[in-house]
This record gives C-alpha cells, structure tokens and sequence, in this order.
C-alpha cells in the first residue's frame, strides 16, 4: 500500500526469478498474465515486470525449444533489469529538480495569492461583523435607554450608575477597564469565528488532505491574535522570500539543462558521480576565476526553509 502513494512508484521491479519451473507445462504467459492481475488487485498497475531464473540451480528443461526461449528472455530481462537500475540515479536526479522547480513555483503562484485572498476575505468578514455587533450593542442600548426615560435631551441621565461613578475615579477606571476587556473578547471571537468560515470558503475547491492541512496552518499563522486585519501580506512574504524562490527556480533550470546536456550527449558518454556536484565544482571553478561566491547546496537547504515557512 505505501507504494501506491510514492511518486517514484515506477522505479520498482516486480521479477519472477523462477520462471524455469513453467517450462514443463510451457505456459509462462499465463503465469506472467496471473502475477499481473494479483498486482493490479492491489493497485500495482505502474513498474516493470522481469522474468529471469539461475540456471545453476534450475529445473533440467528437457525441450530444446522451450530452454532456448527461456534462455532468451532470461538474458533479454537480466540486460533490462541493470539498463533499469542505471537509469534510477537519472530520474532521481530529474525528479527532485522537477519537484523543487514546481514547489517553488506553487508556493508563488498558488499558495501566496490563495492565502493573500484568506486574508482579504477574513478582515472583510471581521469588519462587518464587528460593526454588526456594535451597531446591534449600541441599539439595543438607545432602545432600553429611551424606554427607561433616562435621556434629557441630548443629555443622558442614568441615576444608579451616575451615582456609582460620580466621586470614585477608581471606579470610573475599572468600569472603562471592563468594557475595553468585554470588547476586545468579543472582536477576538469574531475573529476566530470569521477565520473559520472564510478558510471553509477558500479551501472548498482542495481535496488533497495533505494540501488542506498546509494551508489551515498557514491560514491558521496568518490570523493569529497579535496580526492584525489590515496586513494583507503572508506572513513570512518578503523580498527575501521570492529572491530565494527566484534563485532555486533558476539553479533548478539550469540543473536540468546540466542533465540534459550530459544525459542525452551523442558519443553516449556516461557521467560517474552526482550530476549536482559536478554542476557546482563547475560553477565554483569560474567563480574563482571571477572571484565570485560559488553556489552551494545551501539553495536547497533555504528553498526548504521558505516550503516549511508556508
């Protein structure tokens, strides 16, 4: 099961390595057509499959016909079996170029504006709900207020709480203290509440698990009580932050044309070693006779420092 959700799942080889134990009912075929549909029961539809045996230790094959065919796709998929292998570190090396050039670009292109439009969508939310919230406190006020007859005029009258208030300055102070306290526990609520319901909104085209739990961090990062409303820049969003994205979208680029001038060459020249290494000790050279700073795996190491920000 865990294969199924690796992306290098196609590097995997599924070989019979006795396959000259069906050389007496001669219906190798068949074997091979059954292994595949056990396979595919599970899900296993990508990776290669090899049929190969020692012949060291093998059934005696008593037809020459069969052993001769045998003989032939033993050797034929022993030959498939390495080419494969070698190919292994190549596509390593394109796979983890390819994912880094995409990440840097999703976290540009999708994941910034995705979570810039959270932030707008919540401090709209947060301000109609708080001026709903005191419009209705200081309706309701008015309303139970004219109703009492506490109002002369202009002027508002209330005995018991003018008497309370009039000579005790500590008093007057703890009551105004009571009130900031009230409101901002009701707007620290609506916050909350609003952030909820505009990242329902916002997440309601995602249904990768793995992509929503990203973003209900990031969303949950960018709404916490000491940010406030009006900052509508990510946070961890700067300069910094696209200069370094920038840099690893290159680098990646020019790495792949690295691989693509290496592993495509004509005289079928095989490269020995990382490509990545000699990618840099290349760069380091003209860097020297530049008196340059050379490039480092360091880029690697900040791009994801900037994907575990987000």
């Amino acid at each position: 099961k865990a294969t199924l959700i690796r992306q290098d799942a196609t590097k995997f080889l599924y070989i019979l390595n006795q396959i000259d134990h069906t050389a007496r009912e001669d219906n190798t075929e068949e074997v091979f057509a059954a292994w595949k549909r056990a396979l595919a029961h599970y899900g296993l539809t990508t990776g290669s499959c090899y049929a190969i045996y020692n012949p060291e230790i093998a059934l005696p094959i008593e037809n020459d016909r069969t052993r001769i065919r045998l003989e032939k796709r033993r050797d034929a998929d022993r030959q498939s079996i390495k080419d494969r292998i070698e190919q292994v570190v190549v596509e390593r090396a394109y796979r983890i170029v390819g994912i880094l050039r995409k990440t840097a670009h999703h976290i540009e292109n999708e994941m910034v504006p995705r979570i810039t439009r959270f932030s707008e969508g919540w401090r709209r939310t947060v301000l109609w709900a708080d001026a709903l919230v005191l419009g209705s406190i200081i309706l309701a006020f008015l309303l139970i207020t004219l109703w009492a007859g506490f109002w002369d005029g202009l002027k508002l009258n209330i005995p018991f709480i003018s008497n309370l208030f009039s000579n005790n300055e500590a008093l007057r102070a703890a009551g105004i203290l009571i009130l900031l306290i009230a409101g901002g526990y009701i707007h620290f609520q609506i916050r909350r509440i609003a952030a909820e319901r505009v990242k329902k909104r916002v997440l309601e085209d995602i249904d990768d698990p793995n992509q929503r739990l990203r973003y209900t961090l990031a969303f949950r990062k960018n709404s916490r009580w000491w940010r406030s409303i009006f900052q509508n820049r990510p946070a961890g969003w700067n300069k910094n932050s696209r200069k370094v994205l920038s840099i690893v979208a290159d680098e990646a680029n020019t790495y792949i044309q690295i691989l693509n001038d290496t592993f495509t060459n004509p005289s079928g020249t095989p490269l020995f070693g990382d490509p990545y290494d000699q990618y840099v000790e290349s760069k380091n050279a003209a860097a020297d006779a530049q008196n340059d700073a050379p490039p480092t795996r360091s880029l690697k190491e900040q791009a994801l420092k900037v994907i575990t920000r987000k």
